[in-house]
């Protein structure tokens, strides 16, 4: 009876957890849009992707859940982060540069796909017959919100340029959601981000230092974009890998549509731009796929063995 109240509650907090980085998530734009009119973006991109170092490095050297970690996977982990925090936004943003920021975001939802799919087929954990619903439900919805069901007559266009890059990005995505989802089983939470943050902040730094892109305007406005990367970028990383950690990769992505949800709310109470009665509609398409997924038998973990890690 205590082990079925334990598991409960660890799968109760990776709900909680991920409803918390979707709560976040949703608020990232509508409070960095003001801060991006003060800092350079690719400086303020490294600032906040730096933050979490500072804020989990003192906790991850008090943790004890490391010892057991072998040196590949922490080779496993830096690779990912690179690929993840470096390689994948810069595709991104690239292919972005070649294609209508519609599609963009259109496609950039082949990171819950792509994340689906790797875990399928690799990482232990499968969709059940509500699952697949769900997953079609979440799609539609998302769909709906983005693009309001209205579409340019390159949405489709897979072979084009820009799409390829950006789907390779969201590729990039997936794999490290699965990635970091069967590291957590060895490395402590403040550990991996601790890893992510460094080796994407160290590269981002680099990459602005050599663009000369490091000139700010006054100190407050590194400390105003330093504290919101400690608080907001920091806390949506910790909440995204607890969740990685609870629910598995395929939950966790599945779960994380409601960022746009918050998304829309945030941005009508802070930035009061409108919201339509499709996007109205949409969002309740988007929970009642959550709603669909938390039921058992849509998710199916059966997990990975990681001896090897």
């Amino acid at each position: 009876m205590g082990s079925f109240e334990n598991k409960s509650r660890f799968v109760f907090l990776g709900y909680f957890a991920a409803l918390g980085a979707a709560l976040l998530g949703g608020l990232l734009p509508s409070v960095s849009k003001p801060l991006l009119n003060i800092v350079n973006p690719l400086l303020f991109t490294t600032i906040v992707t730096f933050a979490p170092a500072v804020l989990f490095t003192p906790i991850s050297l008090q943790s004890r859940e490391n010892k057991h970690i072998r040196k590949q996977g922490y080779a496993i982990l830096a690779a990912s982060a690179v690929a993840s925090g470096l390689v994948a936004p810069y595709i991104y943003f690239v292919g972005l540069r070649e294609s209508t920021a519609s599609d963009a975001a259109l496609l950039g939802n082949g990171e819950m796909v792509f994340t689906v799919l790797i875990a399928t087929m690799f990482f232990g954990e499968r969709l059940g017959r509500k699952g697949y619903l769900a997953l079609m439900l979440l799609a539609f919805g998302i769909v709906a919100v983005i693009t309001g069901l209205q579409f340019s007559s390159t949405t489709l266009d897979f072979t084009a340029p820009g799409h390829i890059l950006i789907l390779a990005a969201t590729f990039l995505w997936g794999v490290d959601n699965n990635v970091t989802s069967a590291i957590t089983e060895r490395v402590d939470v403040a550990r991996i981000i601790q890893i992510k943050a460094l080796i994407s902040g160290a590269g981002l730094f680099t990459i602005a230092f050599l663009l000369h892109e490091l000139v700010v305007r006054s100190l407050s406005d590194l400390i105003y974009v330093f504290i919101f990367g400690v608080f907001i970028f920091s806390g949506t990383a910790f909440l995204s890998i607890q969740s990685l950690k609870r629910l598995g990769p395929i939950t966790t992505t599945i779960v994380f549509p409601l960022t746009s949800v918050f998304g829309l709310i945030f941005a009508y109470v802070l930035l009061r731009e409108e919201i339509t009665f499709l996007q109205i509609g949409s969002v309740i398409v988007i929970l009642f796929g959550i709603y669909i997924l938390t039921r058992p038998g849509s998710v199916i973990r059966e997990g990975i063995n990681l001896e090897q890690i």
